[in-house]
């Protein structure tokens, strides 16, 4: 199955990024996504994950969004999840910078302040959840600063949301017209599959 999934991007390669490659990297890196620099390494890669139990329908979407750096084999699978690996390219390096601090996740604003509609979407598409009154992201395992961040970021941008525990993960969650607005952002960079299971 994995093989069928399998896209060399040698041939496409070019290593700046467009747009649409920027935001799949930044929103996935709110989400499962990663910067990864091997020691024995020159340059750093970017992976992604998904559980297994989700099908791999999203996961394959990013990975086609970046197929220009995708490595001969860049899907692998262990017994738990699916994982897509790029080339290691000078390219990430400075989506490290931004993102990384003290090699850790660190959500500045200068990050959020370059999500476009799609980069959200991709981070919901990672990390969200969609209830009967509230839509969420979950942002666990991030350190104090940057969840008073991405608390901030989505007041100054007018979709304020409430940051609580939830299942024993952190949560921000939006309720009313701040669902409404954060729906209505990203809507139409869903992929359609998830359009039609929201609706």
């Amino acid at each position: 199955m994995l093989n069928e999934w399998q896209n060399d991007g040698q041939n496409l390669r070019q290593l700046s990024f467009t747009n649409r490659e920027k935001q799949t990297i930044l929103g996935a890196l709110l989400g499962n996504g990663s910067i990864i620099k091997p020691k024995k390494s020159k340059y750093p890669h970017f992976q992604m994950r998904e559980s297994i139990s989700k099908g791999g329908v999203w996961i394959r979407c990013k990975a086609y969004e970046l197929q220009r750096f995708a490595r001969p084999k860049s899907f692998v699978a262990d017994k738990d999840s699916f994982r897509w690996n790029s080339i290691s390219t000078q390219s990430f390096e400075s989506i490290q910078i931004l993102c990384y601090k003290n090699n850790k996740k660190h959500v500045c604003m200068e990050w959020l302040d370059q999500l476009q509609d799609y980069g959200l979407a991709c981070w919901f598409m990672d990390k969200g959840a969609m209830g009967k009154n509230n839509v969420s992201l979950r942002i666990s395992r991030l350190d104090k600063k940057s969840i008073d961040n991405i608390k901030n970021y989505f007041e100054i941008i007018g979709i304020p949301g409430e940051i609580k525990t939830f299942g024993g993960s952190k949560i921000i969650a939006f309720k009313d017209k701040s669902m409404i607005k954060f729906m209505h952002t990203i809507g139409q960079k869903l992929p359609l599959y998830k359009r039609l299971q929201i609706n």
